[in-house]
């Protein structure tokens, strides 16, 4: 009896206490729901960087993405040096990045490479970056060596010029190397 007339007298503030208390619970809920929802886009930009390491002609290289949307199909896009063109293919990791190995025989002309990548649904490649190829060793089989003339008399006079030209085995030219040519 004699708590229900203090209860009466504040009422209004109970009301109100409940109110809030009410309005709380509900936005801490609220709060609690969207938390544990698992983010779908984590990543709202699809734009994707790609680039590829350096290697030498004949060698296969890895072609890889920065960070993007895990679990995604991926078109890589390679232009080779001289024009050629290629398309590869591959899903983000768990992590949403992509890795593929661009085979050996992609890799036969010397030069700077440029690769870029794009979700599969998207229209458009975003950033290029390059990479070089460089060439394979020196080829016998490839190589030349040629002469201004073919013959001279051995007078002590008469001069020859000789041009080398080293390649690999691609017939990629090899510059900045000394030839040592012993008669």
């Amino acid at each position: 009896r004699g708590v229900y007339p203090e209860l009466c007298r504040r009422a209004p503030c109970v009301l109100a206490m409940t109110i809030h208390f009410k309005t709380f619970a509900l936005l801490t809920a609220s709060l609690l729901f969207m938390l544990s929802i698992q983010p779908v886009f984590a990543f709202s930009d699809s734009r994707i960087e790609a680039y590829g390491i350096d290697t030498v002609a004949g060698s296969s290289t890895i072609l890889k993405t920065k960070s993007t949307i895990p679990n995604q199909s991926v078109i890589f896009f390679v232009e080779k040096p001289g024009g050629g063109e290629l398309f590869l293919d591959t899903e983000t990791n768990d992590s949403g990045i992509a890795n593929i190995n661009l085979l050996d025989y992609h890799t036969r002309k010397a030069g700077l490479y440029t690769v870029s990548a794009k979700l599969a649904n998207d229209d458009d490649f975003w950033k290029t970056n390059t990479f070089r190829v460089y060439p394979d060793e020196v080829s016998g089989s490839q190589s030349l060596i040629s002469a201004n003339t073919n013959t001279i008399t051995a007078n002590g006079v008469e001069t020859a010029s000789l041009t080398v030209s080293l390649s690999d085995r691609y017939g990629n030219p090899l510059g900045n190397h000394t030839a040592e040519l012993i008669s």
